[in-house]
């Protein structure tokens, strides 16, 4: 009889098996694409979505702002939470209220629920980050680090995949309301793996809660290096997310801006987010040999990203076609590079890590469909796109900046400083 698994202090890797560890990362993954999948089928269904409920471009831009800005503010929040409350309850959560959310945009929404159902969903979304941060540090090995946070970024890459296949086969058969109650039903199907994000095999009732109050009575401290350094981060995945993000919601806009039916610019959305995913495993599983330079790595995809969007800006097919491979595999695929660099700074944080990130990225998020939506109003798509393009450059000098701050201060491989519990 196999001897049972032993249980770790909070902070120390699990000892169960690998492939028990890596089944639950793979729950977060799937936990991930149900937290944004709200925004993403709704931003994939704009004309439908904008037709049904009369909404005009800035209007529609606005709904899907609502989510990010409650999912960057959320973030705030969260990293308390998370240490109170098992993940794997939380990521329950998330899933349940996106699947709600979705069937009810699709049933009985109208402009005003619209924006009530996504801000729900924010809330929701908020928070998985954190969650996933604290099963990533208890379940993987630091040499695989930056390949688990390509995971968890694959997921958002992910994410558009089934909204794409929806416009492209459901929408026009089915109509908005049975799109949205498909995209629901892949929500729900999150759920049922959710509990298996489980950070420990085994969790009596109320020591997880003990722990989690004794780790709250710890004073983690950082250094004002570190403090900059992950501030300067966060920036620059606000920046990046404004510039990648504009393309993800807008996309089947600009598809048939550049002269290409509904049906082609979903498939493409879906294509563009399989090189997505494909891009962050492959960055992820690469970046573990070198970790310190996954800052550097990131800053050049973004940079790529830019590039992307500046080819789009053209409008005609072919380029449309290689500005979208370029902006949403370059401009999406440093996500998981930039987590996995913000876990080592703070190792005894990862929560706060996930948060920073997370709070970045749906930053990011929020201004782009408002942003994009009036700017394309007022100064039209193809000048819109390249200032969406100049976002993703701006955000990669800035990531740059921050790697070099840490590099100047090599004490930043170790400037966590506890404080013991009283």
């Amino acid at each position: 009889m196999p001897a049972p698994e032993s249980r770790p202090q909070p902070g120390a890797a699990w000892a169960g098996p690998v492939r028990t560890r890596w089944v639950a990362v793979a729950a977060v993954v799937a936990t991930i694409v149900a937290g944004v999948l709200p925004a993403f089928t709704v931003a994939a269904q704009v004309l439908l979505v904008r037709h049904n409920y009369g909404l005009s471009t800035v209007e529609f831009g606005l709904a899907l702002t609502i989510f990010f800005a409650v999912s960057a503010l959320g973030s705030m929040a969260a990293p308390r939470l998370a240490l109170k409350v098992r993940p794997a309850r939380l990521l329950t959560v998330t899933c349940v209220n996106s699947a709600l959310c979705i069937a009810l945009i699709g049933w009985i929404g109208d402009r005003w629920t619209l924006d009530v159902f996504l801000a729900l969903a924010g809330a929701g979304n908020s928070l998985v980050q954190p969650s996933a941060a604290r099963i990533l540090k208890a379940a993987v090995a630091p040499e695989r680090m930056s390949l688990a946070t390509g995971c968890l970024a694959a997921g958002l890459g992910a994410a558009p995949l089934i909204p794409g296949l929806l416009v492209a086969f459901a929408a026009g058969p089915l109509g908005l309301a049975g799109s949205m109650t498909i995209a629901a039903g892949v929500a729900l199907l999150a759920a049922c793996f959710a509990p298996l994000a489980r950070p420990w095999p085994i969790d009596r009732p109320g020591l997880y809660a003990q722990r989690a109050l004794r780790s709250t009575r710890a004073s983690v401290a950082m250094s004002g290096t570190v403090r900059r350094v992950l501030t300067i981060w966060t920036c620059g995945a606000l920046l990046g997310t404004v510039g990648v993000n504009s393309v993800a919601v807008f996309f089947v806009v600009l598809g048939t801006h550049s002269r290409l039916s509904d049906r082609t610019t979903g498939l493409m959305l879906t294509a563009a987010s399989v090189v997505a995913v494909l891009v962050r495993l492959i960055a992820g599983a690469l970046a573990d040999r070198r970790p310190q330079v996954n800052p550097l790595i990131a800053a050049g995809l973004m940079g790529t990203g830019a590039v992307g969007l500046a080819v789009m800006s053209f409008a005609t097919p072919a380029t449309f076609i290689l500005g979208a491979v370029l902006a949403v595999a370059g401009g999406w695929g440093w996500t998981g590079l930039l987590l996995a660099a913000s876990f080592r700074l703070v190792p005894e944080r990862p929560q706060s890590a996930g948060a920073a990130m997370q709070f970045g990225l749906f930053g990011g998020a929020a201004i782009a469909p408002l942003g994009f939506g009036v700017l394309s109003t007022t100064i039209g798509l193809t000048a819109t796109i390249l200032v969406a393009g100049a976002a993703s450059l701006l955000a990669a000098i800035t990531v740059l900046t921050g790697a070099l701050a840490a590099k100047r201060d090599r004490s930043t491989e170790r400037t966590i400083t506890l404080t013991p519990a009283t």
